[in-house]
């Protein structure tokens, strides 16, 4: 209803319209939605008695979401000038952030490399870690075993002024997919208006409110236009532009996992330095005019391939992988099925180790990677120790092939000749 008042009229108008945001991500899942947001925060070695002169660098872990680019922000805030290597562990998310990051580190001239960052609270907890990135200022040791950057990680890979990827990180790439929202809003409006000749006209019009209605997520292939500035951004960066035809290659549900040569031709990997020697992080000093004793080796690796009942899939078997790693304080384990001698695509299965006191670590595959070949888990050294796997029998595995369904399990064999048996009595002292 309007009311005029000497030819002006003042009215509220009640308008719903259908706005569109839209934010093309090369991954499977939606970035504004993802349960794992990445975490950007500055961290320390935990290297004994360094006190002023720790090695110090910024880790990022998780997906990349909207809100990543201003977490980054903050950090180099805090930095000033100072030039910290960047440690990421991603499986990708959205596109634009991670390109915006991408220049953010370019411009401050710093170096990526693809490694976590694991707290030393939880390398010393003898429970499985909900996280085992650390908060900010807190002390990690740093692991490329089975760190990832895949999707729009290797966007912000590409801006590194070095770009490092270790010997056990895997690099992979596949096609954009769009996911564009459309909101729905409420608006109310305080319109003037006069009359002019018995018509009235519009004089003026004022936002009084504005709600949001609803929200709908639409996703589709990403077009040729999704991918111009990307194009552009990765020759800005100096990247090969063979990096994407190895992109439109593989679908959208689907990684590509980059191999030496392509890293290199592509010119997305600079190299396989660590994160440790990089940053230079120092080995305590030997004392003068003694011998060093043999030091015993960084990773000792046992396996074994067991028989596993999982429905439909007629001979299925499972190959258990476990590696020491010293420098971490833990046991990597990973589970890879198989049936037929084929692979099994293990994205919607779980796993789980139990050993013989009860406790359990829970195995899961990559997230964002479809397909996904192996399930892992990791286990504290003190609770390995402490497994009681010197007596006799443990470690049964579990497998359950989807929400519900019924776990299929064996059990890893501990005989004193036993390959595992030897890596248990290298890394307990038995």
């Amino acid at each position: 209803m309007v009311r005029t008042f000497g030819g002006l009229g003042l009215g509220l108008i009640l308008a719903v319209l259908l706005a569109a945001r839209g934010n093309s991500a090369p991954s499977s899942a939606t970035p504004a939605n993802s349960p794992n947001p990445m975490h950007v925060v500055l961290v320390k070695d935990r290297a004994v008695n360094c006190h002023d002169t720790c090695a110090e660098w910024i880790s990022a872990e998780g997906d990349i979401i909207d809100a990543t680019p201003a977490e980054f922000e903050q950090v180099f805030r805090k930095l000033g000038k100072r030039r910290l290597p960047v440690l990421i562990h991603s499986g990708g998310g959205s596109v634009k952030a991670a390109m915006a990051i991408g220049r953010a580190i370019r411009a401050r001239h710093l170096d990526v490399v693809v490694s976590r960052s694991i707290s030393m609270a939880c390398l010393a907890s003898t429970t499985p870690c909900t996280s085992s990135q650390p908060p900010g200022g807190a002390e990690a040791a740093i692991s490329a075993q089975y760190s990832v950057c895949a999707s729009a990680c290797t966007l912000i890979l590409a801006a590194g002024q070095q770009r490092l990827t270790p010997t056990w990180t895997r690099i992979g790439v596949h096609e954009m997919w769009e996911f564009r929202t459309f909101v729905r809003l409420k608006r109310l409006f305080r319109v003037t208006r006069k009359i002019e000749q018995g018509v009235p006209v519009e004089v003026s019009r004022k936002l009084i409110s504005e709600k949001q209605v609803s929200s709908k997520i639409v996703e589709g292939e990403a077009t040729h236009n999704d991918y111009k500035p990307v194009g552009a951004y990765l020759k800005e960066m100096g990247i090969d532009q063979s990096l994407m035809p190895l992109m439109l290659a593989t679908p959208h549900d689907q990684i590509h996992w980059m191999t030496n040569d392509e890293l290199s031709g592509t010119k997305l990997s600079t190299g396989d330095t660590t994160a440790q020697a990089l940053l230079g992080v120092p080995l305590p000093p030997a004392p003068r005019q003694l011998a060093l004793p043999a030091r015993p080796p960084e990773t000792l690796t046992a396996h074994q391939s067991l028989s596993l009942d999982l429905p439909g899939k007629p001979g299925a078997t499972v190959d258990v992988t476990f590696q020491l790693r010293r420098a971490l304080r833990s046991v990597d384990v990973s589970l890879q099925p198989m049936s037929a001698g084929t692979r099994i695509d293990v994205s919607a299965m779980t796993g789980l180790l139990t050993d013989a006191n009860g406790w359990s670590y829970p195995a899961a595959s990559l997230p964002n990677f479809h397909p996904c070949y192996a399930l892992f888990a990791s286990i504290p050294l003190a609770s390995l120790c402490k497994s009681g796997l010197h007596t006799g029998p443990s470690f049964v595995v579990a497998i359950s092939a989807g929400a519900g369904a019924q776990k299929s399990q064996t059990a890893l064999a501990t005989g004193a000749q036993s390959e595992l048996a030897r890596l248990y009595g290298e890394a307990c002292g038995r």
